[in-house]
């Protein structure tokens, strides 16, 4: 038996009610209902939305007697395009950037490179402990860190 408070399962739940720790009432099987809490509710893809979408309008003929004069095939239609067109924006939005994010990357390792060439000319020329070569951004010999003797 343990006696420092948690139930000797090794997990730290005090058995308070609500905890996922093995509660009675809560069986897992059914998603947790006897916590009290409700299952997230499932959201269609854009991909299931536009093929409900697309088969609703198939059957529409069918089935436009028995709806509200206020749901007509024209606006439905209208939000399977429109939101047919925000997909192709978004991809293209986002081809764009992908592309974008990798001119950058390239650019950014051609200047590094340069940058590195320029540090080791200046090294080389006016020497590794030149003012010269702190002024591009080296790290004079004198200037680093030494390590602590063992």
């Amino acid at each position: 038996m343990a006696t420092d408070g948690s139930n000797g399962n090794g997990s730290n739940n005090s058995g308070t009610v609500g905890n996922s720790g093995g509660n009675a009432g809560d069986s897992g099987a059914n998603g947790g209902a006897g916590t009290g809490r409700k299952r997230p509710k499932h959201e269609n893809t854009e991909a299931e939305l536009l093929v409900s979408g697309k088969k609703v309008i198939s059957v529409f003929p069918r089935i436009a007697a028995a709806l509200p004069k206020a749901i007509d095939v024209k606006t439905l239609s209208g939000s399977v395009t429109s939101l047919e067109t925000s997909i192709t924006d978004v991809a293209e939005a986002t081809n764009a950037r992908t592309r974008a994010v990798a001119t950058k990357k390239a650019r950014r390792k051609n200047l590094d490179q340069y940058i590195k060439r320029i540090r080791s000319s200046v090294k080389g020329h006016f020497g590794a402990d030149s003012e010269e070569y702190e002024l591009v951004g080296g790290t004079p010999v004198s200037k680093r860190k030494k390590r602590p003797r063992k």
